[in-house]
């Protein structure tokens, strides 16, 4: 965004989306307020931002190009879909189009990463360590020898199916944050030390902790892991329980992290932070809508170009084929999640050069340079 930003002489501004960071209308995350959080209030958020800068009488003739990755990726596709007469170009990156509840293929894509980038049989490493988990989570005599491995804390009753789900998902986010954010070197170091890392007490980025600071062990506690989601992750959770569904599951057999976690688990985080009315009949009716307002993965949308990542598992959900010549898509091996956003490095494959590249030419000839 920079370097294109400095060849066309343009001005940037960056928004913060409405109930993240310190935009909360009203400083209130009630789930009475929190109906004022979506994807359509958001992109409304960005018009009249636009509309707010273009006033200003250096910007009434300029050009809109708009960037963004992951979700933010969604909102760059669907601000040039709602708003195509404000909105000149955009760059939709690493973006999940696809509303979906059952997201069994981010694991199949994690699983398909360890094969191809791992070290040898890491796959089936880490498949015989969750198979392992179910089984001594099956009996009372294998929760206390896991407890005793796993340094669970003696209180945690882990009889209670969500408690099993909270531990198993905590193991499980620990590759998919590698894999989706890493680089072939750093899955291929993930199976010599993997498990045993997760051991220690350092908290996985954006996920509530589980270390109990005063009994100096693990708690997969379900209630008090939902209770610690801070201000982003409640807001981020209720737009997946609305719109998007993007429940992680295990429902694929081609996967290594066995079978115990199903959307369930994920309807009742909703239902717990925000009440019992967010069952799956209403999850089911949030991402139908959402795909039927912005067409899923054939959005009627041009001028925007859409990249993904083979190594990111949320390019299962993506646009990886070309809608038309002014809209088209490209995918790029050994690239994780928003890879294209981040600054040229030197070490990049000739394949990331080229896109970046051709991203650029795209924005320059939309934008009538």
């Amino acid at each position: 965004m920079v370097s294109f930003a400095r060849e066309v002489g343009a001005a940037m501004f960056l928004s913060e989306h409405r109930f993240y960071g310190e935009s909360v209308p009203n400083n209130d995350l009630s789930v009475q307020n929190l109906a004022y959080l979506s994807s359509m209030q958001a992109l409304a958020d960005i018009k009249r931002l636009l509309e707010v800068i273009k006033s200003q009488s250096q910007f009434q003739n300029s050009k809109v190009v708009v960037f963004g990755g992951s979700y933010p990726g969604n909102l760059a596709a669907w601000l040039r879909l709602a708003y195509p007469n404000l909105i000149d170009a955009a760059v939709s990156s690493s973006a999940p189009v696809l509303a979906k509840i059952d997201f069994y293929e981010y694991l199949e894509v994690v699983g398909d990463a360890l094969k191809k980038y791992g070290t040898p049989n890491c796959y089936t490493k880490v498949a015989r360590i969750f198979q392992r988990y179910e089984e001594l989570l099956k009996t009372s005599y294998g929760i206390e020898q896991l407890k005793r491995e796993e340094n669970i804390c003696q209180n945690i009753d882990m009889n209670a199916v969500q408690n099993k789900n909270t531990f198993l998902f905590q193991k499980i986010i620990y590759y998919t944050s590698i894999v989706q954010g890493g680089t072939p070197d750093q899955i291929k170091s993930l199976c010599p030390q993997g498990i045993n890392s997760i051991k220690e007490n350092n908290p996985i980025h954006g996920m509530p902790s589980i270390w109990n600071e005063e009994l100096q062990c693990f708690s997969y506690d379900f209630n008090s892991y939902v209770q610690g989601y801070d201000s982003n992750l409640k807001s981020w959770t209720y737009q997946t329980c609305t719109e998007f569904g993007f429940f992680i599951t295990t429902s694929s057999p081609n996967q290594p992290f066995g079978r115990h976690l199903s959307s369930d688990f994920f309807q009742r985080i909703c239902a717990a932070l925000f009440g019992p009315q967010f069952d799956l009949r209403r999850i089911e009716e949030g991402v139908r809508q959402t795909n039927s307002r912005y067409g899923g993965l054939t959005p009627r949308v041009n001028k925007v170009v859409f990249v993904n990542g083979d190594m990111d598992p949320w390019h299962r959900l993506g646009v990886l084929k070309d809608l038309s010549n002014e809209a088209p898509a490209r995918v790029v091996r050994a690239a994780s999640h928003c890879w294209d956003l981040q600054r040229d490095d030197n070490y990049d494959l000739p394949e990331k050069v080229a896109v970046r590249r051709f991203e650029k030419q795209k924005l320059k000839q939309w934008i009538g340079m």
